[in-house]
């Protein structure tokens, strides 16, 4: 897969599929992104406070609420929903699709240390 548009960031993936979280754990960091990976919301919630989030990808049974609070200890926080993209679908597009959100998210001036960051 490889480096693309050499972003490094922080992407929490939330899924209740143990077998996926390991598959998308292993192409994002193989993409040079920080990964933590969890079938538990409340994980991710005291995660929130104690480390930045760049991204989060959501699995299709995550709950808004849960959403609705990082977003607000997260201000900005881009989410991917896993069952916005057409299934099936492949790691790549996993790997795209987390990529053009953290491009876009940067250029919108969130967070200001990715646009640092982006390097190859």
């Amino acid at each position: 897969m490889g480096h693309m548009a050499g972003i490094h960031a922080t992407v929490v993936v939330i899924d209740e599929q143990a077998a996926f979280l390991d598959l998308a754990e292993q192409a994002l960091l193989e993409a040079g992104h920080r990964v933590l990976v969890t079938t538990e919301p409340h994980e991710v919630l005291a995660l929130a406070m104690r480390v930045e989030i760049d991204a989060l990808v959501a699995g299709e049974r995550t709950d808004q609420s849960l959403v609705r609070k990082l977003q607000l200890t997260q201000s900005g926080l881009p989410v991917l929903y896993l069952s916005a993209l057409q299934m099936p679908f492949s790691l790549d597009t996993l790997v795209a699709e987390v990529t053009r959100m953290l491009t876009t998210s940067s250029m919108d001036g969130r967070p200001d240390r990715l646009r640092a960051a982006r390097r190859d």
